[in-house]
């Protein structure tokens, strides 16, 4: 969101898909250093399948900017 520069201050929301199609979020705010992160822990009653995730950031700057708003890749993966 800033040329590759550590950006502290964006809002970030994370969305885990799961198999079933339920969906769980989290919102969480970059540090000092422009990172986030979620810890989401699976249990023995987790459905098995193909879960994705994905994170969404945004920054409201009050230049004349406004807001700058970025999706990552969706990640998948499997449980079985």
């Amino acid at each position: 969101m800033n040329g590759g520069a550590p950006v502290p201050g964006a809002s970030i929301t994370f969305t885990m898909t799961l198999p079933n199609g339920s969906a769980a979020t989290y919102s969480a705010t970059t540090n000092r250093k422009g990172a986030a992160t979620w810890n989401y822990r699976l249990s023995s009653s987790s459905p098995t399948g193909t879960y994705s995730a994905v994170a969404q950031a945004a920054l409201t700057s009050t230049g004349q900017a406004g807001t700058k708003a970025v999706t990552s890749n969706t990640v998948t993966f499997s449980v079985q």
